[in-house]
């Protein structure tokens, strides 16, 4: 029982990290990472699933499986896989709420973007403070003009993009989407508690009152 509770941990804890990672990934703003890091995505759906549907004990083979708890538990790692999926789009978002440094930068330069990975065209803005070059910063609609100062947050290792502050909408999204996938995980972790300890009761009570929880 102790060994499957650490085997579903693992996989619980592999897909935060592999969900993590495609957010950094796709993050960049390129599109060689951006479908790189979809592989790396799809393996963290992948190991939700296997986390929340890994057998909560090692059953007997003359033993019947209790195949609705087990569909349930799938239904619930794909549920918490897709919110991870949404955890890693974002990831980009809160990686500058979380670590981002707030400074301002003239505009040296505009462009209108447009392509498959923007809903529609917008402009973007290069920027340079102290000297340095930001690089494309994304401002969310704020205008501006070569010579003009925008408020940004930057990242520190230079590899995600910088942002305006007054991209609400985005930062809220990227918000609810991490914190529902972190309720998900923690309903993941309380299912299986109490299947261990579902079992754990059921191993007290004489054999043959009711079927056994669990595959």
């Amino acid at each position: 029982m102790r060994q499957n509770w650490g085997v579903a941990l693992c996989w619980l804890l592999g897909a935060a990290l592999l969900a993590a990672l495609a957010g950094l990934l796709q993050g960049h703003g390129s599109v060689f990472w951006f479908y790189a890091a979809l592989p790396i995505a799809a393996g963290a759906v992948l190991a939700h699933v296997l986390a929340a549907a890994w057998p909560l004990r090692r059953r007997r083979q003359e033993e019947p499986a209790d195949e609705p708890a087990w569909r349930t538990r799938i239904m619930l790692g794909l549920l918490v896989g897709a919110l991870g999926f949404g955890f890693g789009v974002g990831y980009g978002t809160n990686h500058l709420t979380w670590f981002g440094e707030r400074v301002t930068g003239v505009v040296s330069e505009t462009e209108q973007v447009c392509g498959v990975n923007a809903p529609a065209c917008h402009t973007r803005y290069r920027l340079t403070a102290a000297g340095d070059d930001l690089g494309w910063a994304s401002t969310c609609g704020q205008d501006g003009s070569v010579g003009t100062t925008v408020e940004v947050d930057t990242d520190p290792l230079g590899w995600i993009p910088s942002m305006s502050p007054g991209c609400a909408t985005q930062r809220r999204s990227a918000a609810v989407v991490t914190g529902l996938w972190l309720a998900g995980a923690t309903t993941i972790v309380l299912v299986r508690v109490a299947g261990q300890l579902w079992i754990r009761r059921r191993r007290a009570v004489p054999q043959g009152s009711s079927r056994p929880f669990g595959r």
